[in-house]
């Protein structure tokens, strides 16, 4: 217990999935959380759980793709808590998973907006305070996608901007006390690419995906993606940076 005791963690996502599991994690951990996503009521609704559970926790709704937004989240950290410790860039969305022969451009541009340069808006204004204390920590939640070229052209290629954006910001900024890091789950048992109560998955990406994963290996759950977050945000993890370090049952061994 206490692993984030006195830290103050921005965790993007924060709504359902992973990044609800994560922020439900590090509030029992002792970190004072700021919980960025679209969905207002689910956000409130998490806060005030963790809140009755003795943790801290604000919700502060908004889009990843709008700098404004961004701005206003990182703001929220320092007027409450005074600094920002960590950044988990979660926030994320599936969609069109076909291959290069039919994805368009608006497609790719379109989780573009949000999967990588949703990642780069949130560390780049945190920085702002970051590098003025001489310490940040940042985890990333990617993809095996963006290792392995799984789950469609567009989103294997933003997933995979994630991961570099990761491991530059460890290059550029090691020396001035920040760590960043990359979490790449394979399949999570979340609602992430369901619409509409339909899965959006193009067959034949379907087929080529599943031909090259070890079959039958059990999906993640979020919590075992959120304790791995936690040892990275952690000052257990200090020695890890730049690390794109994927989470599987060994699906893709």
């Amino acid at each position: 217990m206490n692993r984030l005791e006195n830290k103050v963690a921005v965790i993007t996502g924060a709504s359902s999935g992973i990044g609800n599991s994560i922020a439900r994690l590090f509030a029992a951990e002792g970190a004072k959380v700021v919980m960025f996503a679209r969905r207002e009521k689910e956000l409130n609704d998490t806060a005030a759980e963790i809140t009755a559970n003795g943790g801290v926790a604000v919700a502060c709704p908004g889009d990843v793709s709008v700098q404004a937004d961004v701005e206003r989240a990182l703001n929220t950290a320092i007027e409450k808590f005074g600094k920002v410790d960590i950044v988990v860039n979660d926030a994320g969305m599936v969609r069109y998973n076909g291959g290069v022969a039919v994805v368009t451009d608006d497609e790719c541009m379109e989780l573009y907006a949000v999967n990588t340069m949703g990642a780069l808006r949130f560390c780049r204004e945190a920085m702002k305070y970051m590098l003025p204390a001489g310490k940040g920590n940042f985890v990333f939640i990617g993809s095996v996608g963006g290792l392995l070229g799984h789950g469609g052209t567009a989103y294997a290629m933003t997933k995979g901007g994630m991961v570099s954006l990761a491991r530059q910001i460890a290059v550029d900024y090691h020396r001035e006390g920040i760590r960043s890091n990359v979490i790449c789950p394979d399949g999570v048992m979340t609602m992430f690419g369901c619409v509409d109560g339909k899965w959006d998955m193009d067959p034949h990406t379907i087929k080529a995906t599943t031909d090259h994963v070890c079959p039958d290996t059990p999906l993640c759950t979020p919590e075992e993606v959120a304790n791995l977050a936690l040892f990275l945000a952690s000052d257990e993890s200090e020695a890890v940076n730049g690390q794109a370090i994927v989470i599987d049952p060994g699906a893709n061994l």
